[in-house]
C-alpha cells in the first residue's frame, strides 16, 4: 500500500509543476478597419479642456489602416490608398518618418487595436491647445 500511495504523490506532484505555455503575442502586422476615434483636447499645460464624444471612422480621414513591418499605409473608404509612409517602432511608440506623427499603441489584440495620437499646440486666441486622438481598430 504504501508503494502505490507514492507513485500517487508523484503523479499528483509532477501534474502540479507543469507550466502553462504562454500566449503568443497579438500581431501589429495585419489590415486593421477604423471603428471609433475619441479626440480629447488639451490647454497648455497639458489640462484637460474637452472630452469629445467618439466620432465616426471618417474623422481618421482614412478607413483602412495596413500596417508591415515597416510601413503604414492608409486606405480611404473606397479602397484606395492615400499614403504609405515609413514608421519605426521602439517599445510601443510607432514614430513615422520624417517624424511627422507619432503613435503609441495602447492595444494589441488578436482583433483589436487602439494607438494614440498625440496632437501638435496650436494657438487659438489667446491660448495654445492640442487635441489628442485614440483611434481605435478593428482587424479586418
Amino acid at each position: 500500500m504504501p508503494r502505490y500511495l507514492f507513485i500517487l504523490l508523484l503523479v499528483l506532484v509532477a501534474c502540479g509543476h507543469s507550466t502553462p505555455e504562454p500566449e503568443p503575442a497579438a500581431a501589429l502586422e495585419g489590415t486593421w478597419q477604423v471603428r471609433v476615434v475619441e479626440p480629447i483636447e488639451y490647454d497648455g499645460q497639458d489640462n484637460v479642456l474637452v472630452v469629445y464624444q467618439p466620432t465616426t471612422p471618417q474623422a481618421a480621414g482614412y478607413a483602412t489602416l495596413r500596417i508591415t513591418g515597416t510601413e503604414l499605409e492608409y486606405i480611404d473608404e473606397r479602397g484606395v490608398t492615400q499614403s504609405i509612409t515609413p514608421y519605426t517602432r521602439t517599445g510601443a511608440q510607432l514614430t513615422c518618418l520624417p517624424p511627422e506623427r507619432s503613435y503609441t499603441l495602447l492595444n494589441v489584440g488578436a482583433r483589436t487595436l487602439d494607438l494614440h495620437l498625440r496632437g501638435q499646440y496650436i494657438q487659438s486666441g489667446p491660448r495654445y491647445s492640442r487635441t489628442d486622438f485614440t483611434i481605435r481598430y478593428d482587424r479586418r
